[in-house]
């Protein structure tokens, strides 16, 4: 498979671990020196429902939500692609979460902040009118949506990036996400204890038979997706979100209804 660490299972799984999770944000709290937060991890969770005890209808599936020890919520998201409509779909996961927390009547001053990193693999060539959009020039692209939310852009296909002392960790890190494959991975490691943890989680999890046939039938509904959103002019943001809810267990018809994609354009997605 190519670009293991980015396709969204195995993400899920490395950095669901805690201590690769508290060393890759070690490492981006050094690299990201406007970041006012610890790394030191409550909780993690993949596919985190978060909602108010009383409000069932308010829910939140991200790839990864991590509690920090100072009360600040991290949601931690991998594209691989991205263009303006998952701009907007982590903005509304920022803002979600942070608004999820409060039961009907709770005071906003309780919530806690939240600050959403989302890493992306720009594969469909739209981050540059993104950038220009919303003024987004930095080696990575912070949005403040308001006091207690922020989200934080990173290309990790961004030479300019990648190029900006090549020893600090978190530039290693990006190293290896944009890595084609295991062998390229190793490269990039300059045998740190925890970049290599990382690969072996990835190999182990991608090594199990299910899992690597689980991924591939993924692999192969977004490569179907990609073909069909370039004939046929459907919006990649769409297919990609209709992907992760039918991969949830969402009914069709509610698919349907929240994506606008017809029934078959939904059957020329492969899920499980």
């Amino acid at each position: 498979m190519k670009y293991p660490l980015t396709n969204d299972r195995v993400f899920k799984r490395v950095f669901s671990h805690k201590e690769i999770q508290e060393d890759f944000l070690n490492s981006f709290i050094e690299f990201y020196d406007k970041l006012d937060i610890n790394s030191d991890i409550k909780s993690i969770d993949a596919h985190k429902l978060l909602m108010a005890s009383n409000i069932t209808v308010k829910d939140y599936y991200g790839d990864l939500i991590i509690v920090l020890d100072n009360n600040i919520l991290v949601s931690l998201e991998m594209y691989n692609g991205f263009e303006d409509t998952d701009l907007k779909k982590s903005l509304c996961y920022v803002a979600r979460i942070y608004g999820n927390q409060l039961n009907v009547g709770e005071e906003y001053s309780s919530v806690k902040k939240v600050i959403g990193i989302t890493l992306f693999k720009d594969e469909t060539y739209q981050m540059q009118s993104i950038l220009e959009d919303y003024d987004l020039v930095d080696k990575v692209n912070k949005i403040k949506i308001e006091k207690g939310m922020e989200l934080i852009l990173v290309d990790i296909d961004n030479e300019r990036t990648l190029l900006y002392n090549e020893d600090m960790k978190f530039i290693r890190y990006l190293k290896i996400f944009r890595s084609e494959n295991y062998m390229e991975m190793h490269k990039h490691t300059g045998g740190d204890e925890m970049l290599e943890k990382t690969i072996a989680y990835a190999k182990e999890f991608t090594s199990d038979p299910r899992n690597k046939k689980l991924i591939d039938h993924e692999e192969s509904a977004l490569r179907n997706a990609r073909r069909i959103a370039k004939t046929e002019g459907i919006e990649l943001g769409k297919i990609e979100t209709a992907k992760k809810l039918l991969n949830l267990g969402v009914a069709r018809n509610i698919v349907q209804a929240s994506t606008g994609l017809n029934l078959e354009e939904l059957d020329n997605l492969v899920v499980n």
